[in-house]
Order: structure tokens, then sequence, then C-alpha cells
């Protein structure tokens, strides 16, 4: 898990991560929800099971009570209220199933996609960002309308 997410500060202990699950930053898992508190004093709370290999976008926020299934994938932003079957892909908010990881894989031209230079289980520093970033940049062409020698780096 990336260390600029956040898990939930009341019950963290009731989150399970598998094995080769990836939480971007900014994500949030909650195993708490305040929503009766005014009218009854007390919190909601449940736990949430993230399988093996699933991962979880940028800003996406996964609410008490939910289990995401092995291989699937949340999308950046998307709020979680509802399990996630094994090998979909959910986005939206709140998040609803797109359609298929092997589906998602399918559409995507092996040119466009760029090797980490670092490994996928752990969070990179700022210096391997911007290794990653060159390196998208290098086979883009720049990006953003830069030529190569003109990209910015920082």
């Amino acid at each position: 898990m990336c260390a600029a997410a956040s898990v939930d500060g009341i019950a963290p202990e009731l989150i399970t991560i598998g094995r080769g699950s990836i939480v971007a930053p900014r994500a949030m898992i909650l195993t708490h929800d305040a929503a009766l508190l005014i009218r009854t004093g007390k919190y909601v709370v449940r736990p949430v099971l993230i399988g093996d290999n699933v991962f979880v976008g940028y800003g996406a926020i996964v609410m008490a009570g939910v289990t995401i299934g092995d291989g699937a994938i949340v999308g950046a932003g998307a709020v979680v209220t509802r399990d996630v079957p094994a090998g979909m892909v959910v986005a939206g908010t709140p998040a609803r199933v797109i359609g298929t990881v092997d589906d998602m894989v399918a559409r995507h031209d092996p040119d466009e996609l760029v090797e980490p230079p670092y490994p996928a289980s752990y969070d990179p520093s700022p210096r391997q960002l911007r290794a990653l970033r060159r390196a998208f940049l290098r086979r883009r062409g720049g990006g953003r309308g830069y030529p190569p020698s003109a990209a910015p780096i920082d």
C-alpha cells in the first residue's frame, strides 16, 4: 500500500489487503460509517477485505463492509459502496462494474505500456517517479505537445 493512501483510524485492524495488491495515493479505506452518530451516538463498524492482486486507484474510497475480489481494479476517484466481483473493473460514484480486467488489458496497445523503474510492490521515491515520467515522455515523443528534448521533467 502506498504511504500516501489512508486507512481508517477507528478500526484499522478490520482491513485485510491481499498479496500483490496496490492501493494508490490518496485512496481511503474505511471500516466505519459515522452517518448514524448524531442519532445513535454510535458508529457502524464493518471489516473491509481486499483480495490478492487488486488495484485501488488514486483517490478511490472503499467504504466499510466492502469485499473486493481477487484481480479487480477500482478506478481513480471511485466510491466503492458494494462488493466488487473478482476480475472486474469498477469506476464512478457510486462505483459500478464497467467491464472485466481481461477486456481492459485487451483494449490497450502494448506500446502504450511502460515498465516502472521500481518493483510494483513498493512505494516509489520521487526520483523513481521522475525516472518513470522521463521514460514515458521518451516513449511518447515528449508528451503534452513538447518535443522530446524540451519536455519538462519536474
